[in-house]
């Protein structure tokens, strides 16, 4: 259930409101790029709360990371360059060495 909710805060991140045959033209999005940016840099914040404390990670973490990234990551590193390539090299140095070897459910 936390995949695909994270798959659908990046599925709707990457919507545009306007265009499309849409018959609602919003003047704000209800989860912008700026706001799926926003969750990913909270939610490894409250991730390095975890490796700080050396306390496992929960659960869901390693699919709630792939799910999201794999939906929005493109679109996050179109708008945000280097700054999402250094994100990513974080979840790669810190996350993924203490999610490897875990029993994660393939999806």
């Amino acid at each position: 259930r936390c995949k695909n909710m994270a798959v659908m805060l990046g599925a709707m991140a990457q919507t545009p409101m306007k265009g499309h045959g849409m018959k609602m033209n919003l003047e704000w999005h209800p989860f912008s790029m700026d706001d799926a940016w926003t969750w990913l840099n909270r939610y490894l914040q409250q991730l390095n709360f975890f490796i700080e404390n050396k306390r496992k990670l929960p659960m869901p973490t390693g699919c709630i990371l792939e799910g999201f990234l794999k939906t929005v990551g493109f679109s996050l590193d179109s708008k945000y360059g280097r700054r999402f390539k250094s994100l990513l090299r974080q979840i790669k140095l810190s996350v993924l060495p203490l999610l490897v070897g875990k029993n994660l459910a393939s999806h």
